[in-house]
């Protein structure tokens, strides 16, 4: 046996882990690869009241874009700070980012057959903030379809004093 061998398997296990989270052409074999693009920048909310008036107000924002896929069962669960870099790692004593409403996610299917699907975006106020996105997935037939997809989620962020 050589001693490269255990790294082989190793290798092999952690192809097997990614290959439903992230699209890797099938015609290259690649150790590392982007998986997301993103952009910080200011920008506005608008806020409407009860009082049928709205208001406008200066916010940072942040705008990801990534691929994902859904597992056998039709689903997948993001983190959006899986995606970014911005206040990466949080410390203690350091503010961090945190998101308000509202949060926009677009999915788009990556198929050639007809498929469905629908995202869900919460906001997860612990520390460090995280928006939550769930994108289920089903074929033609209502049944669980396991497909690829691209996504973006564009929402309001503030700081979390640290």
């Amino acid at each position: 046996m050589s001693t490269f061998d255990h790294l082989s398997d190793e290798l092999n296990e952690a192809l097997e882990r990614l290959k439903d989270r992230v699209t890797i052409p099938a015609d290259r074999i690649a150790f590392r690869w982007p998986i997301a693009a993103y952009k910080t920048t200011p920008g506005f909310v608008t806020t409407f009241n009860i009082f049928g008036s709205e208001t406008c107000a200066d916010s940072g924002l942040i705008d990801v874009a990534a691929t994902g896929r859904t597992g056998p069962d039709g689903t997948v669960r993001l983190s959006l700070n899986d995606f970014h870099c911005v206040d990466r790692p949080p410390a203690a004593g350091r503010n961090t980012l945190g998101y308000s409403s509202p949060v926009n996610v677009q999915v788009t299917p990556m198929s050639d057959a007809p498929v469905h699907v629908s995202a869900r975006a919460t906001i997860d106020t612990n520390v460090p903030n995280d928006v939550l996105i769930e994108v289920s997935a089903w074929d033609g037939n209502g049944d669980p379809a396991d497909v690829a997809f691209y996504w973006r989620c564009l929402v309001p962020t503030h700081q979390v004093i640290g």
